[in-house]
């Protein structure tokens, strides 16, 4: 499918689901249009699929932590929660833990803590 189609696709899509946020749960409505500003503010995903091995113990978290907030709807911005979205999720928040870590040691070092 052209890039421009599938542009076109993703926006009806997008704006189905906001109407069907704001009849349904007007409450969820300005967390998930949150969801959407941080979601598309320049980040792109590449066509090629990055994986990992990950120890067995961390994909059964995953996939319980899906059931979970699956059924209690705290992230249904995000459509069907699924392991693959708490895995994202968990390496996005990890990554800004971590980038947080490595500026506060940046700044450490140049105040000559």
């Amino acid at each position: 499918m052209p890039h421009d189609l599938k542009a076109e696709r993703i926006d009806r899509n997008l704006k189905r689901l906001r109407a069907a946020l704001g009849d349904s749960a007007p409450d969820l409505q300005p967390r998930f249009d949150a969801y959407l500003a941080e979601l598309l503010n320049g980040e792109t995903m590449p066509d090629t699929p990055t994986s990992m091995r990950l120890p067995e113990a961390w994909l059964e978290t995953a996939e319980d932590l899906a059931k979970h907030y699956q059924r209690n709807g705290q992230f249904a911005a995000f459509g069907t929660m699924t392991r693959a979205t708490v895995l994202r999720l968990a390496l996005q928040e990890g990554l800004k833990v971590l980038d947080d870590q490595r500026k506060a040691d940046e700044q450490a070092f140049i105040d000559g803590r």
